[in-house]
């Protein structure tokens, strides 16, 4: 089955752990990606959401008609409407629409990983472990987001802050959630990765006790649009909540974090890491602690989780590949190989048990099956 290919990634992956050379990930990152977004791009009526976003796209007008009222009529960012219109102008059917999604999300997540570790096609295979099918298979518009989103945040390490607001706007024009993405980088601006560490076992407990004693609020916005009523509707039922192993799984990330870098110290190496590194080790901090306060209400925490594992990932490899010992860094990859591909089997076999009517997956179909 084509939604196993995960799996043969991690394979290449823990042979890949053996090889010492950046390049040898920038082979394999060229040979794959490809694949990802063709399976990603060119699904048909594969996801429960495909059919919902070929409604938007044939009810929108072409470009020369859009207004503000088609704006506020359709379900939708506005930054999303306007390329489903210019697609609809240019002649072209829907499936283009995917693949530029993919194309651009899988290519900007790539280049983001490529430039801050050398072991870029391990970090992007455990990533597609945990949200290619949620995120870069289902989720159009906030995949596109996450992807201006670390565009963003590369610009800001970069210190062109010009070009970061950019990004955060354009993400923001994808989907409404992109916002939270500029609060969290004030949080690397004003305090140091001991004290989000410190916030992060605080959002723990914050969690847990969410977890179990679900709190009800009580919210009446006023706003007829969707996103709010969903809102409001999360905040109004106490048993909507985050299931017990995803914040599990987030909170494990800072404490592999403290145990890598306490072993490196151990082991005489040097822990400091280059300037970029320690504010993506911090910035990962910030959205797990983020997520984690806002596991009461699992929209939030659903549309965290992306940039949450993309980030720690990232910063757990970077670990790895800062211990001494060849070895045992091939050994910690293969944990995380193991740990990831059975998260994956889990759920991916959870997700083909549910109808895709009621949320589930279905059978993987290309548009090269209608021709």
């Amino acid at each position: 089955m084509i939604y196993s290919f995960p799996i043969f990634f991690l394979i290449i992956s823990n042979w890949l752990s053996f090889a010492r050379s950046r390049s040898v990930h920038l082979i394999a990152l060229i040979a794959f990606m490809p694949f990802v977004i063709f399976v990603a791009g060119f699904r048909y009526y594969s996801d429960t959401d495909y059919i919902p976003y070929v409604e938007i796209f044939n009810s929108l007008p072409v470009l020369f008609d859009f207004t503000i009222e088609v704006a506020k009529e359709t379900y939708g960012e506005v930054g999303f409407l306007l390329l489903n219109s210019l697609v609809k102008t240019l002649g072209m059917p829907f499936f283009v629409v995917t693949i530029l999604a993919a194309l651009f999300s899988i290519t900007a997540k790539t280049y983001f990983a490529f430039k801050y570790s050398s072991s870029a096609f391990i970090v992007l295979t455990l990533y597609f472990c945990l949200h290619f099918v949620t995120t870069e298979f289902s989720e159009l518009r906030w995949s596109i987001a996450t992807g201006f989103i670390l565009l963003g945040y590369n610009s800001f390490l970069k210190k062109n802050i010009t070009f970061a607001i950019i990004f955060f706007m354009v993400a923001i024009s994808f989907h409404y959630s992109a916002i939270m993405a500029i609060f969290i980088l004030l949080g690397l601006l004003i305090a140091s990765n001991r004290f989000w560490l410190c916030v992060f076992f605080v959002s723990l407990v914050v969690a847990i006790v969410f977890k179990s004693y679900p709190i009800q609020v009580y919210l009446n916005l006023g706003v007829d649009l969707y996103a709010f009523e969903r809102l409001q509707r999360y905040l109004n039922d106490p048993s909507s909540n985050v299931g017990l192993f995803s914040i599990l799984k987030v909170s494990l990330y800072p404490l592999a974090y403290c145990a890598l870098g306490k072993f490196i110290s151990r082991s005489g190496s040097d822990t400091s890491l280059y300037s970029s590194h320690i504010l993506l080790e911090r910035l990962s901090l910030i959205y797990i602690s983020t997520a984690l306060v806002c596991s009461f209400v699992p929209i939030f925490f659903l549309r965290l989780a992306p940039l949450v594992d993309f980030l720690s990932i990232l910063v757990l490899v970077l670990y790895i590949d800062r211990i001494p010992s060849h070895v045992l860094r091939v050994y910690l990859k293969l944990v995380c190989t193991i740990l990831f591909g059975a998260w994956y089997c889990i759920s991916l076999s959870k997700s083909l048990l549910v109808p895709m009517e009621e949320g589930g997956l279905g059978l993987y179909r290309s548009i090269f099956e209608t021709y």
